[in-house]
């Protein structure tokens, strides 16, 4: 028998009044969140949910360009508001009977076996200008980045030239190199840009291997 809003589950919806509302790797009302948006979609589908959110959230005054309504909350979506939180955060225990889980525990990027901590994507319940996109749960109700930006990159046209960028998972797909993996430990998931190497000078010391190609004119 799932749980009603008890005085625990109470406690927890006051901390997202709190929440910020980024979907950072960290968070755990993030992943709160998460949930619920997630168990209102399976209680009342998508069109139910979404004539939730219209009647309390005028977000599309800004697309709109005006003024946003002032919409009075309606007792008459109380119940199934609450009802709907109490299984989330009953899911969420069942899920992760750690105490505190986050955002990350459920959101990883890696392959083969190895993940790590992400926040952000283009998630149906909530959307960051991060765009990526989660495969279905696994076996331990994680989900990994399967699509999406696949080279982000900044560059500055100044002399010399400067850009930063980072790769979701690495460079290589030959799992024996350290270049299979790491910047999906060692940039991605930490939401770090990692700096190109553009000038001799930037390459000296950071050059791993070298291919020499003879051309022979031909006679």
């Amino acid at each position: 028998t799932r749980p009603k809003l008890s005085d625990p589950m109470a406690k927890e919806l006051k901390q997202l009044y709190v929440w910020g509302g980024h979907l950072y790797a960290g968070s755990q009302h993030a992943l709160l969140y998460y949930y619920w948006r997630a168990q209102l979609i399976e209680d009342l589908g998508s069109d139910g949910a979404m004539e939730i959110s219209k009647s309390i959230d005028d977000w599309y005054h800004i697309v709109e360009n005006r003024p946003a309504k002032n919409l009075p909350f309606s007792s008459r979506y109380a119940d199934v508001l609450q009802k709907s939180f109490a299984n989330a955060v009953y899911r969420l225990r069942e899920h992760y009977p750690q105490e505190r889980a986050s955002f990350g525990d459920h959101f990883r990027v890696g392959r083969d076996g190895k993940s790590w901590p992400v926040g952000g994507g283009s998630l149906y319940e909530s959307r960051t200008l991060r765009s990526m996109s989660y495969g279905a749960p696994q076996a331990d109700h994680t989900q990994w980045g399967r699509g999406g930006q696949t080279s982000t990159q900044i560059v500055e046209l100044s002399k010399p030239i400067k850009s930063w960028g980072y790769l979701p998972i690495g460079q290589s797909d030959d799992p024996s190199s350290p270049h299979y993996t790491d910047q999906a430990e060692k940039v991605f998931s930490k939401r770090r840009l990692k700096s190109s190497w553009w000038t001799p000078q930037e390459l000296m010391g950071n050059i791993e291997s070298r291919s020499v190609i003879e051309y022979t004119p031909a006679q």
